[in-house]
């Protein structure tokens, strides 16, 4: 998989937070809350992956977590009444370790077991909302 495409000062500028770096700068961890919720986004950029998680700000528990590959790009939406991200040709898949080889050793996305080409986007401003494009 290609390194993903992104520009992280406009993920910052967009969810007005600064990231954990890992050790080995392995990924980008950004923590955001509003309206009651706290939506950690990690980004794998060397893996072109994104993990989200959704907490209620009284648990230390997700009760929403959703991983996926990026094939091509995050774009920052920045209007006048709205500002969000927009993560292109997505594969929705089960984790971090999602990896799945067929018979040549050739990484496949299997329709019937991952959602593919999606395009999500995640609008931070004025409301925290999530959708599947």
């Amino acid at each position: 998989m290609p390194q993903l495409k992104w520009n992280e000062y406009e993920v910052i500028e967009c969810l007005g937070v600064l990231p954990e770096q890992e050790e080995f700068f392995e990924s980008h961890h950004f923590k955001f809350a509003k309206g009651g919720l706290i939506l950690e986004l990690t980004i794998y950029e060397y893996e072109s992956l994104i993990t989200f998680s959704l907490f209620k700000q009284t648990s230390n528990k997700p009760f929403l977590t959703l991983t996926f590959i990026i094939r091509d790009e995050i774009k920052f939406i920045n209007e006048k009444d709205s500002a969000s991200l927009l993560f292109k040709n997505c594969i929705l898949v089960s984790d971090r370790f999602w990896m799945y080889q067929g018979n040549e050793g050739k990484d496949l996305f299997d329709k019937t077991k991952f959602a593919t080409e999606l395009d999500i986007e995640l609008t931070v401003y004025p409301h925290l909302e999530f959708k599947v494009i």
